[in-house]
C-alpha cells in the first residue's frame, strides 16, 4: 500500500466506526454502502482525506464535490521559488538553481460547471496527502514543493516535471491507478523557468 494511503491511527477509526456523523463522511452518498460497519480502515481513512473511490469523488476546497471523471485539465498557479543562488525572478531561472516551488494554488477543471465554477481548488487535499506543505515567513498563504528533479533535463515540457507531481501522484494515479492519463497540465505564471 502506498504511503499516502496509509490508514490513520486504530483509535481514530474506532471513533470513526462509533460515531461516523461526528466526521462528515458522506459514504451514504458516495460509498458503496450506507453502513459504516462496510468500509476497510482504508477506505475510512481516504473518505477522512476527501477521497470515495468507489464513484470517484473528490472533496475540494470550498466543501463540495466533484466527480473527477468529469475533470479534463489540472494546472497550478506557480507565484515565486527559493535557491541556495541569490535569483532575479525577473529574468529566466535554471530549473536545477530552484530549491523550492510556492504555489498560490493548485486546481482541476471540469467540463460541466460544479459549484457554479469549472475551476476547483484543490490544496487541503494535497496538504492533507502531504504532497504540498504550507509557506511561511515571506511565503505565508502559498504552498511549497520541493525541486527534487534538480538535474533533469525540462526541454521537452515547458515546465518543470516536479510541478506536475501531486497531480500525476495524487490524482490521477490514485483515482485512474494511471500517472500518464491524458490530463492537460498547465502551469499560470509570471515566471520562466528553463
Amino acid at each position: 500500500m502506498k504511503e499516502y494511503l496509509m490508514p490513520k491511527q486504530p483509535n481514530v477509526i474506532t471513533k470513526v466506526y462509533n460515531h461516523p456523523e461526528n466526521y462528515g463522511l458522506r459514504y451514504k452518498e458516495y460509498g458503496h454502502s450506507e453502513n459504516i460497519k462496510d468500509y476497510s480502515t482504508r477506505e475510512i481513512s481516504q473518505m477522512l482525506k476527501g477521497v470515495y473511490l468507489y464513484k470517484k469523488h473528490l472533496l475540494v476546497d470550498g466543501d463540495y464535490f466533484i466527480d473527477v471523471n468529469d475533470v479534463i485539465q489540472a494546472g497550478c498557479t506557480l507565484k515565486s521559488v527559493t535557491s541556495y543562488l541569490r535569483l532575479d525572478l525577473s529574468k529566466p531561472i535554471p530549473a536545477k538553481s530552484v530549491r523550492t516551488f510556492y504555489m498560490e494554488n493548485y486546481y482541476l477543471i471540469t467540463r460541466n460547471k460544479i459549484n457554479g465554477t469549472n475551476k476547483h481548488s484543490i490544496n487541503s487535499f494535497l496538504i492533507k496527502m502531504k504532497a504540498l506543505r504550507p509557506g511561511h515567513g515571506n511565503f505565508r498563504g502559498l504552498y511549497a514543493l520541493t525541486n527534487h528533479y534538480k538535474f533533469q533535463s525540462f526541454k521537452q515540457e515547458p515546465f518543470p516535471k516536479n510541478l506536475s507531481y501531486p497531480i500525476n501522484l495524487f490524482f490521477k494515479d490514485l483515482f485512474f491507478k494511471n500517472q500518464d492519463k491524458k490530463t492537460d497540465f498547465i502551469v499560470d505564471s509570471q515566471l520562466t523557468i528553463i
